[in-house]
Parts: C-alpha cells; sequence; structure tokens
C-alpha cells in the first residue's frame, strides 16, 4: 500500500508539487514560480506531459486547457486550490516514496504492424 504524505491544503503547497514536476519535466535544477511554463523551455508537448504527472497526484480532475490558460505555477496553484474547494475534497498527493519519473522516459517506441 502506498503511504501518502499529509493532504495540500495551500497554494504554497501545490506550488512545490507543480515546480517539482516542472523541473523534472523540462530538466531544470529549478524553476521560477513566476516565470512562464514555455519560457522556461516548455512547449505544448511537454505541458502534456505535466498535464500527465499532475492527474497522478490529484484526487480530481484537470483539463488541460487549464495548464495553458494558468502557464505559471502560482496562478496553477491557485487554480488547483479553487478547483479542490469546488470539488469538496482535500487533495491527498505526492505519495511519500513517490517522485515523477524523469523526462528520458517520456516517449517510447512505438511498434508499427500491418
Amino acid at each position: 500500500m502506498t503511504e501518502y504524505a499529509r493532504p495540500i491544503t495551500s497554494a504554497g503547497e501545490y506550488a512545490e508539487m507543480i515546480a517539482a514536476i516542472w523541473s523534472i519535466v523540462l530538466g531544470l535544477d529549478r524553476c521560477d514560480r513566476q516565470t512562464n511554463f514555455f519560457d522556461l523551455g516548455g512547449s505544448s508537448l511537454r505541458m502534456m506531459r505535466v498535464h500527465s504527472e499532475l492527474q497522478k497526484k490529484l484526487s480530481f480532475n484537470v483539463s488541460i486547457v487549464e495548464l495553458f490558460a494558468h502557464p505559471d505555477v502560482d496562478t496553477l496553484a491557485e487554480r488547483l486550490v479553487a478547483l479542490c474547494a469546488a470539488n469538496g475534497s482535500l487533495q491527498t498527493a505526492f505519495p511519500a516514496t513517490g517522485q515523477p519519473r524523469p523526462a528520458s522516459r517520456m516517449f517510447r517506441p512505438m511498434k508499427i504492424t500491418k
């Protein structure tokens, strides 16, 4: 059974989670919380990876449109707080032992059969 950290209840805690995911996806040591994802070297494909990693950690669904509409860590964190409140749930995220997978494992070769 996976052990989970305490529930996330503040924008600051969401921001830490988002920044950790962005750092891994973008291959950065750390990312500025107020800089646009695309200015940090992000792309729409990388944003899809961020979305995938967030969905693994959140107890509610977030549309990828939200990520494009809130392209910096702080505004996205504030939006996640609002979405969490709207869903009436406390967020249990970030398993104690879980981290997003490195970006190098993002794509796998596909087998094409006829």
